[in-house]
């Protein structure tokens, strides 16, 4: 048995998570080396995905076909209409088990971990996919989509944001409080995970933000205050971390705490430049002091 076959039978036997990774990473250096085997694993392993019911089996067939799939190029995934595949068997078949949402959320999950930038072709057809099952009634369903997205948001561009972020600010307005709460979740994860990248869009997130502040769910509430705090984080100038806290109620509350965070600011020598993050905080702060001197 040659290694090729041995790092298959590796990953068939269950190997751990960080093992599997490596083997999917050394896959694809392997199998160009047959490519007529490697087209025939990959309708083995992509029929496993789409048919098992046992979760171990799924991710052991994921991590191969992913490498497969990565062995002979894109085109394969075009050829063989894998993502349409995905589409009809695992998120829109009128009767779907869980296991099938989470064999396809961690295929793309895998597909993002393996193939970084290049996935970001494939966004605009597999984000609705995602955050659809963020608010999905089965934990682990939803565990699997917060996980995609998180590897997904790992290696964010510009342009995937792009693509992105009016699914995110749409998906703030459903009706249903989970999908507005991972939906949160996941925007303050974005400006977190990503700084540099999401800078120039920040204040139309913490504008998107502010407006479920005022969400009559608890939760939701909560987590778009824990999402702005984790915009806050990563900001770079000291005067406006300093007053971060008060910045955060004021937007959370403007009645109650804005003319005390207009004040700090007032008070406050800068000597360090107001970055993005800070500006994305600053501007609906003194909006909010603009529209209440004007009432």
């Amino acid at each position: 048995m040659g290694t090729f076959d041995r790092l298959l039978e590796l990953l068939i036997k269950g190997a751990s998570e960080s093992v599997s990774k490596a083997v999917c990473k050394c896959i694809p250096h392997l199998a160009k080396f047959f490519p007529d085997k490697a087209k025939n694993l990959v309708k083995d392993h992509l029929t496993k995905v789409l048919t098992s019911k046992e979760e171990k089996v799924v991710k052991a067939s994921t991590y191969a076909l992913v490498g497969l799939l990565k062995a002979l190029g894109m085109s394969t995934i075009a050829e063989l209409d894998i993502l349409t595949q995905f589409k009809n068997e695992c998120f829109e078949s009128k009767k779907i088990d869980p296991i099938r949402k989470q064999a396809g959320l961690f295929f793309y999950d895998t597909l993002s971990f393996s193939m970084g930038k290049s996935f970001e072709v494939y966004l605009t057809q597999i984000f609705p996919h995602i955050l659809g099952c963020i608010s999905d009634t089965k934990e682990p369903v939803r565990q699997a989509a917060l996980a995609a997205l998180k590897t997904i948001m790992a290696t964010f561009s510009n342009f995937a944001i792009k693509q992105a972020l009016p699914q995110f600010i749409k998906e703030l307005q459903n009706d249903n409080w989970r999908s507005k709460f991972s939906t949160v979740e996941a925007l303050g994860n974005m400006a977190y995970c990503a700084p540099k990248q999401i800078s120039n869009f920040l204040p139309q997130i913490v504008k998107s933000l502010r407006e479920i502040l005022n969400d009559t769910h608890e939760k939701v509430h909560e987590a778009a205050i824990e999402a702005i705090k984790k915009i806050g984080s990563v900001i770079k100038c000291p005067e406006i971390g300093d007053m971060l806290e008060a910045i955060v109620n004021a937007l959370a509350n403007t009645n109650t705490h804005l003319n005390y965070a207009l004040k700090l600011l007032l008070e406050t020598s800068f000597v360090h430049a107001i970055d993005a993050p800070s500006l994305s905080l600053l501007v609906p702060l003194l909006d909010a002091g603009l529209t209440m001197h004007d009432n």
